[in-house]
């Protein structure tokens, strides 16, 4: 019975398959890193905006109060109005 034999690289392989096959897997390894920084870069970018983005809901939030507020004092102003427009209209 024949004896399994290890593995082995042929003779006949030629020296520019190896060297083309090195070559690729640095490149794909420097692909990979150039991706994993774009990655980071992108993570960074993403938590600053939804820092901006917390901070204008936070002034929207504000401003939608202002603005509830100066709705109630224009509607007593109008109440007021309507008051001294009858008051003069019944003056002689």
């Amino acid at each position: 019975m024949a004896q399994p034999e290890n593995w082995h690289l042929d003779k006949r392989v030629p020296i520019a398959l190896i060297f083309a096959i090195a070559v690729q897997t640095g490149g794909a390894l420097w692909w990979a890193a150039s991706i994993q920084a774009r990655v980071g870069a992108n993570e960074t970018a993403v938590e600053r905006l939804d820092a901006v983005t917390e901070a204008q809901r936070n002034a929207s939030q504000s401003q939608a109060v202002q603005l509830g507020r100066i709705e109630e004092q224009l509607s007593g102003l109008r109440g007021d109005l309507r008051r001294l427009i009858n008051q003069l209209e019944r003056l002689p």
